[in-house]
């Protein structure tokens, strides 16, 4: 696999499901496998806040290392590639 990739949203909210099907989108043209986990805030407190996710919507590539992220909106494909150092075939 190329990419661990975490997506943590707020809730279940129309808001929350527009950005995980974005998200999913932008990951259909990843070069290269990739995982992608999402998490919700509401359901999970503890383990966000033990990760140090305080903000929502966070996407954060877990895998390779270094740890990356990018906090807040995620319809900017330029801003996720290159805050999250990826490489992507479209665009």
């Amino acid at each position: 696999m190329r990419y661990r990739l975490t997506l943590y949203l707020a809730s279940h909210s129309k808001r929350s499901r527009k950005i995980r099907l974005d998200v999913e989108e932008y990951c259909k043209g990843l070069l290269g496998e990739y995982q992608l986990q999402v998490i919700y805030i509401s359901e999970f407190p503890q383990l966000c806040s033990s990760r140090d996710i305080f903000a929502s919507p966070t996407l954060v590539r877990e895998f390779p290392e270094p740890e990356c992220r990018v906090i807040g909106d995620l319809s900017d494909t330029g801003l996720i590639t290159d805050g999250l150092d990826l490489d992507w075939k479209k665009g």
